[in-house]
């Protein structure tokens, strides 16, 4: 059931996910490189893949939607250590998300 003020839509969260990252970056390099955009709710560093460790990737889960847009176009135009990221957008549901009090 959703509490009434919200619609089906606002309650779906976009995680954020770049891949095609150098295997040196670490978690500091990440959050620097993803702050840029917006406050961060959760941010998470892995490699691509467990057998060829090749690159990393970043799943990044902002503070409000709007700043997921945003980042989400921002980095679009950016190369991040002289690699184009490649990006992904998940939307996945929380029902805590942008509900008003």
């Amino acid at each position: 059931m959703v509490p009434p003020g919200l619609n089906e839509c606002s309650r779906h969260v976009p995680k954020i996910i770049i891949a095609n990252l150098p295997p040196f970056v670490d978690e500091f390099e990440a959050f620097r490189i993803c702050h840029n955009y917006g406050a961060i709710d959760n941010i998470r560093l892995r490699w691509d893949s467990n057998v060829r460790k090749q690159s990393k990737v970043i799943e990044v889960v902002y503070v409000s939607k709007s700043q997921a847009e945003q980042a989400l176009r921002d980095l679009r135009t950016k190369w991040i250590f002289g690699r184009a990221p490649r990006l992904y957008k998940v939307l996945y549901r929380d029902s805590a998300a942008n509900l008003k009090f």
